[in-house]
């Protein structure tokens, strides 16, 4: 703000006019200057907010992530569980340890995976999900029937067919099968 000039020969009333000219001008500035921190402050506020929300997408993406990985890792647990008992006889009503009907051995195999399921598949099928066959991923349950009457541990796709883990039915054992298997499993409903 440039300062009026003042002669000598400036009458009061003339050099008063000035000087209120000058306060004015110095409130104006005054008053753009405060807009102008006002705005840097808002910016600098935006830009804090901006890089604490990235830190907190970045945060909740890792947690995400890591969530994933150990549910994986829980799934993978409960294969190698059920795995494990390849062979052992499908008994009605068994959960385990050396004998099993199926929703025994999804039970049993999950929950030493960390992962609690109701006792009977009709009950597991209700508290789970359902996922379309087009999107089915290892570890998933597939179940049969309506009302359920059967569930096996979904494992992979193999020459088209989905391959799964399940203790089928009375007289046989723990075992791998594909997809499809006989009518006379719906004869057999687990307890």
């Amino acid at each position: 703000v440039e300062a009026p000039t003042l002669e000598a020969s400036a009458t009061p009333t003339a050099m008063l006019t000035d000087i209120k000219q000058l306060e004015r001008a110095v409130e104006v500035q005054e008053r753009k200057a405060e807009a102008a921190r006002k705005a840097a402050e808002a910016k600098r506020k935006a830009a804090i907010a901006a890089k604490k929300a990235a830190e907190a997408k970045k945060k909740a993406e890792a947690e995400a992530k890591a969530f994933a990985a150990s549910q994986e890792g829980k799934i993978e647990r409960a294969i190698s569980v059920a795995s494990e008992q390849i062979g052992d006889p499908y008994v009605w009503g068994a959960t385990g340890p050396s004998s099993f009907d199926c929703s025994g051995l999804t039970q049993y195999a999950f929950s030493a995976a960390g992962i609690e399921l109701p006792r009977v598949s009709r009950d597991q099928a209700a508290a789970l999900p359902t996922v379309p066959n087009d999107q089915i991923q290892r570890g998933d349950l597939m179940f049969w029937g309506s009302p359920v009457y059967h569930v096996g541990i979904f494992l992979r796709w193999e020459n088209g067919q989905a391959i799964m883990l399940h203790a089928p039915k009375p007289g046989a054992s723990v075992r791998e099968d594909c997809l499809l298997y006989t009518s006379d499993a719906a004869d057999e409903e687990d307890s």
